[in-house]
């Protein structure tokens, strides 16, 4: 014998027996749900409605495919002249939707099991602890489980069915319902949801709950509380999110707040946001206060840090020295910020002891943070420096740390560690280990124009296209340089700019726009910060490129500017610049047939080389340095190369050649 029994409610049935014996087949709410075709079947089929596919999505997930819903929707969009607004402010509050669970539903119900129902809608989802703060109650988890089985409009979110949801059109209908006649009530109810996610640290929904109940200042100062531990865990868009929920007028006279979210947008290169923040704390600055001349100097520590995203070194003596001064009063966030700045004044000073000797000094400070993010910029920034010195051993060691900063908190993805993984994806490039360093650059190639200051994007857009060349990836190489070049156009950041350029001639990706009369004349011998002297050292390379490419006279000039380039660059002081000038010598002088002089030049190069077992800026050089390296292979003891280069040597050359252009 078949049976069939239909009820909303399944207490009192012996469903488990059946199911273990297969002797039952259940059609649940689930399975009753509209999924989008039966969906438009019944909105245009069985009606005259003209609806376009999108506007039967809208529905079809506005009302969860709920089928009264859409019948009741479809009824009201025949009398009405814009369908998508219609379908736009569809809400539990319709009359026809609320008509229907009034009769339906509520008017069937305990008043009991009402009442709780009611208090219960105010939040997006519930729990039992949720429940029971809300309604008084005790033994909340049961009379959600009760709640669910009766089919009342209620879904468990997880397994374990610890979260619950209302469908939202019976949820907004169950708050209009409470808004209507218990305003009081729901103004309560707001504030004790928000108090108990503020106790779980779900600051989200606490702030959109203190806003709900018009208590404004809460909502501030929940933001405001946990501004500082939000940015040291970089999760600076959290904080700008929920900041972006908060009454303007009052939020703006917050001096914590502010001074948090001038750094979040700092950090992220929002440089007008940034200025509007510091604009709020200087006209909120309360005057002749005691703590007046710590928040001057942290703001302009701030200004120091939008300066640095903004490739210039302004005011940077004068923050650096205003906050290291008072580095026994200041915040370990702010003390660690004072030495990322210092590190990267004096990385583009070429002074890479002093960038890294600020890094010792603070790391006192990085114990007492309360999040990873000011700890992990200061050893990227470790990292640079060293790197710069060719210590690339060190320069690994402090990326890996802080790529380990960054992901032990199980977050592989997070902003720490894609930003990491722009410098540690370079290095790896730079020693040959291509498939981690495409790993890296990718994840950094994500964060798009918040992806660090310009050393970071030169890692992710001009060392990225470069490694996507090598693995014949070439349309997504000319990706890379076009969103790298729409970024410093939109940001004005003329060294990204200049490395950009230098590298769509080094792959010839659109190379043919440039000639060397695009480019000053020569290098300039003007007094420049380092961040300009490299961007001119970088134009001449550009230049340079250009000219070895072409006539027997051009290559002979670029020769010579090769050298007075090579020469200009202190090898002491800048010793991986100096390596990259004398490559690109070596480079020209084999090209221009000059092996004599090519050969002095290299040797020396191929020691350094194979000392720090770097692979990829002789690689990634011409056709001519590759014969001219051959050659030296071939007649290695003619050249008194030492047993750990010429292996170097021979593993060099064992690798495949992928042509630069």
């Amino acid at each position: 014998m078949q049976l069939v029994v239909t009820s909303r409610a399944r207490q009192g049935l012996p469903l488990s027996g059946l199911r273990v014996r297969n002797e039952l087949i259940e059609i649940d709410s689930a399975a009753l749900r509209f999924d989008l075709d039966e969906s438009r079947e019944l909105l245009t089929g069985a009606t005259d409605l003209q609806l376009e596919d999108e506007e039967v999505v809208d529905l079809e997930e506005s009302t969860d495919g709920w089928v009264a819903a859409l019948q009741l929707a479809s009824l009201a969009l025949r009398e009405h002249r814009d369908p998508r607004a219609a379908i736009r402010h569809l809400s539990g509050r319709h009359r026809a939707i609320g008509e229907y669970l009034a009769e339906n539903v509520l008017d069937t119900l305990e008043p009991d099991l009402l009442d709780f129902l009611l208090a219960t809608s105010i939040t997006e989802r519930t729990c039992a602890a949720l429940a029971t703060a809300l309604t008084g109650r005790g033994h909340t988890q049961t009379v959600l489980e009760d709640i669910e089985a009766r089919n009342l409009f209620l879904t468990r979110l997880d397994e374990d069915g610890q979260w619950f949801r209302y469908h939202h059109l019976f949820a907004e209908f169950l708050r209009r319902r409470l808004e209507r006649d218990d305003p009081e009530r729901l103004i309560g109810l707001h504030l004790t949801a928000a108090r108990w996610f503020l106790g779980q640290h779900l600051l989200s929904p606490a702030v959109d709950h203190f806003l709900a109940a018009g208590s404004d200042d809460d909502a501030i100062d929940a933001v405001e509380h946990e501004a500082i531990p939000l940015l040291e865990r970089s999760q600076m868009s959290t904080l700008l999110g929920l900041a972006a929920k908060l009454p303007g007028t009052s939020s703006a006279r917050r001096l914590r707040l502010q001074t948090a979210l001038a750094w979040a947008h700092a950090v992220l290169h929002h440089r007008a946001a940034a200025a509007e923040a510091l604009g709020n704390i200087a006209a909120t600055l309360p005057s002749a206060s005691a703590d007046e001349a710590d928040i001057r100097a942290e703001a302009a520590l701030i200004q120091a840090t939008v300066n640095a995203f903004d490739d210039r070194l302004d005011g940077m003596d004068a923050a650096v020295e205003a906050c290291s001064a008072r580095s026994d009063r200041l915040r370990p966030w702010v003390v660690c910020g004072t030495a990322d700045v210092a590190s990267f004044r004096s990385i583009h000073r070429f002074d890479f002891a002093d960038a890294r000797r600020w890094q010792q000094w603070v790391r006192p400070y990085h114990r007492r943070s309360s999040g990873p993010f000011s700890v992990i910029y200061g050893y990227c920034l470790d990292g640079l420096a060293a790197r710069e010195q060719l210590d690339l051993d060190g320069a690994e060691a402090s990326f890996r740390h802080a790529m380990q900063l960054a992901t032990e908190r199980g977050e592989e993805l997070s902003y720490g560690s894609r930003l990491t993984g722009a410098l540690l994806g370079d290095l790896l490039y730079e020693q040959g280990n291509l498939a981690e360093a495409e790993r890296f650059l990718d994840q950094s190639y994500s964060l798009g124009a918040e992806g660090g200051t310009v050393d970071f994007m030169l890692s992710t857009y001009v060392v990225g296209a470069r490694l996507k060349h090598r693995l014949g990836r070439y349309d997504a190489a000319a990706e890379r340089l076009n969103e790298g070049e729409q970024l410093a156009r939109t940001l004005h950041l003329p060294r990204l700019s200049a490395h950009l350029v230098n590298e769509r001639i080094r792959l010839g990706i659109g190379s043919g726009y440039f000639s060397p009369d695009s480019f000053p004349r020569q290098l300039s011998q003007e007094p420049q910060d380092g961040i300009s002297r490299v961007t001119t050292e970088i134009a001449e390379e550009s230049v340079i490129r250009l000219l070895v490419a072409g006539s027997p006279g051009a290559r002979t000039q670029a020769c010579d500017r090769a050298r007075v380039l090579a020469e200009s660059i202190d090898a002491t002081q800048r010793p991986r610049a100096s390596l990259y000038a004398g490559v690109l010598l070596t480079e020209c002088l084999a090209t221009a047939g000059s092996s004599r002089e090519a050969e002095r030049v290299v040797l020396p190069l191929l020691e350094q080389c194979a000392g720090v077992r770097i692979v990829q800026p002789l690689l990634d050089a011409g056709s001519a340095l590759r014969a001219l390296l051959h050659r030296l292979a071939q007649e290695g003891s003619a050249h008194a190369l030492s047993p750990a280069t010429a292996l170097y040597l021979d593993r060099l050359l064992e690798s495949p050649y992928h042509p630069p252009g």
